[in-house]
């Protein structure tokens, strides 16, 4: 899996959760794999893309999770 830029700004709020990308930006588009984000470790507050899922869903993961990660750029 990769690790994204998304992570939760309110993590002590499970009902009412904040994404935001690294850069500060707020998220629009969304690609959650079926039951995400779901917080199932009780500290899952950064994003990953799914390896399992071609690289086109998201899941919701502890921050120290080691994946290899994306970088933004301006083309």
């Amino acid at each position: 899996s990769i690790s994204t830029g998304l992570h939760d700004l309110s993590p002590l709020s499970l009902q009412n959760r904040r994404w935001r990308w690294t850069d500060g930006s707020p998220y629009r588009y969304k690609v959650w794999n079926t039951g995400e984000p779901n917080n199932d470790y009780g500290f899952e507050y950064c994003v990953e893309l799914l390896s399992s899922k071609g690289f086109k869903e998201w899941n919701d993961k502890p921050c120290n999770t080691e994946n290899a990660y994306v970088c933004k750029y301006e083309l």
